[in-house]
């Protein structure tokens, strides 16, 4: 019975691949995953990400039980309909909350540039992440269309710190990819400590202008783009990818699939096989997916390095 069931997904998995449809100018899409469900819906997720939020003492909720010096206060989400725990923190503790940051980081933007997409996730009601695509400065590879991308993260929970980083949207498959570290250090990350917000917004601003000066970071691809391979080569490379840095494993074939579907041109390089794979690290394209965003960067990350590696 349990083969039958492990069959039965896998031929749903195939399928599914089968179904893409290769949209060459897709529309940005916001995407939401709580732990209850999934949702594209905007309106729901400007509800969840800019909900009010507040830091309270614990024995007000609490008044029956005494508090160390380290879960002296609760953050507390409030929606219409419920109110949430996500951490218990000590006094110390910076709440910041996403009304009263990314508002402000979105209004200078708009000041600058022109084009700016937009694609928020929330997770478990407390972790936050926002791609901005900057799709002024978008450019052609093989079948993609790239754009500059900042990806901005922040949590209620302490599970994250407030970081940004840097990588390029694909506008093609609606797929977030990383970069090689070495094309533009900025990716930084500033712990909630008292007095951090205007440095936050300050430094993310500068730092989004200095990337976006940059004329190297798709250019920083080529490498992959000149390392050709045969159509019968794609399922080896695939696989050595996946088995070493152990991501995927279970989605080899669809991978394989995938790149040879959409390279109707049947021309194959290391790019193709990283576009391929980055794909499927999408939830979005993934349904099975239930990693984090930042644990989905750090997956791509490991593919990218390995891709690498392979052009030397």
């Amino acid at each position: 019975m349990e083969k039958q069931e492990k069959g039965k997904k896998s031929r749903s998995r195939k399928n599914k691949v089968e179904k893409q449809q290769l949209n060459p100018n897709p529309q940005t899409e916001v995407l939401v995953e709580s732990k209850e469900s999934k949702t594209t819906d905007v309106t729901d997720v400007e509800k969840l990400f800019f909900a009010e939020v507040e830091k309270v003492p614990s024995v007000e909720l609490m008044p029956d039980y005494d508090f160390c010096s380290y879960n002296s206060s609760l953050i507390k989400v409030i929606y219409e309909d419920r109110k949430v725990i996500v951490n218990a923190c000590s006094d110390n503790y910076l709440l910041l909350p996403n009304k009263d940051l990314f508002p402000k980081i979105e209004d200078e933007l708009k000041k600058v540039y022109k084009n700016v997409s937009i694609r928020r996730e929330v997770k478990n009601n407390s972790q936050f992440y926002v791609d901005y695509s900057f799709t002024d400065n978008k450019k052609g590879i093989e079948n993609d269309i790239l754009a500059p991308c900042i990806s901005i993260q922040n949590s209620y929970n302490g599970k994250l710190n407030y970081g940004v980083s840097c990588g390029l949207f694909n506008l093609t498959d609606e797929s977030r990819l990383s970069i090689e570290q070495d094309t533009f250090d900025f990716d930084f990350s500033l712990s909630h400590c008292e007095n951090n917000l205007e440095k936050i917004i300050a430094n993310t601003l500068e730092g989004i202008s200095q990337f976006l000066k940059s004329d190297e970071i798709i250019d920083s691809f080529n490498p992959l783009l000149e390392a050709e391979l045969q159509e019968n080569e794609v399922q080896t490379i695939v696989e050595r990818v996946l088995d070493n840095t152990k991501v995927l494993l279970s989605l080899k074939e669809e991978i394989v699939e995938r790149i040879k579907q959409k390279n109707t041109s049947k021309v194959f390089n290391l790019w193709t096989i990283y576009s391929g794979i980055n794909y499927f690290l999408q939830p979005n394209h993934n349904e099975w997916l239930s990693a984090s965003s930042d644990a989905r960067r750090r997956m791509d990350k490991k593919v990218l390095e390995f891709i690498f590696s392979e052009v030397q």
